[in-house]
């Protein structure tokens, strides 16, 4: 396994502080993404996802068209780097309960966001590969076999 740099594709979706909830989640379901990095002033500040929807927005009855992503996002988050291997990523996605990593550069700028989804996808698509081969290897008719 490498790492997760190789693995990102598109720009994440970004907002910011002071747009709407239902904003977000406009820009999210045009995206078909779960979640969007909150950016300000070209630095990341948060990350705003469908459970924060669910648990800060819904749960406690606030108008999604009033309520700035700013007031309910995720901060203090963990984030990667491009070089970080694929297995720690994961570790780290799956010990933290956390279904996006935002991956940024050495200067703490947005690189993009790593899925769950599209990283598992990546290493059921390695280890399909490397079944083949060795399918490939076992069952091939070799001089002498």
């Amino acid at each position: 396994m490498g790492g997760i740099g190789k693995i990102l594709t598109g720009s994440p979706t970004v907002v910011t502080p002071a747009t709407t909830v239902h904003g977000a989640v406009e820009a999210m379901a045009k995206n078909r993404t779960g979640a969007c990095v909150v950016v300000d002033d070209g630095r990341l500040v948060g990350l705003f996802t469908e459970r924060d929807v669910m648990n800060k927005v819904v749960l406690k009855q606030r108008d999604p068209a009033k309520t700035s992503v700013g007031d309910v996002c995720t901060t203090g988050l963990i984030t990667a780097s491009p070089d970080t291997p694929e297995h720690t990523a994961l570790r780290t996605m799956i010990d933290n309960h956390i279904r996006h990593l935002p991956v940024l550069d050495e200067n703490g700028g947005l690189v993009g966001m790593l899925s769950l989804r599209k990283l598992l996808q990546h290493r059921v698509g390695e280890l399909s590969a490397q079944l083949e081969s060795l399918h490939a290897f076992i069952t091939a008719d070799a001089l002498g076999g």
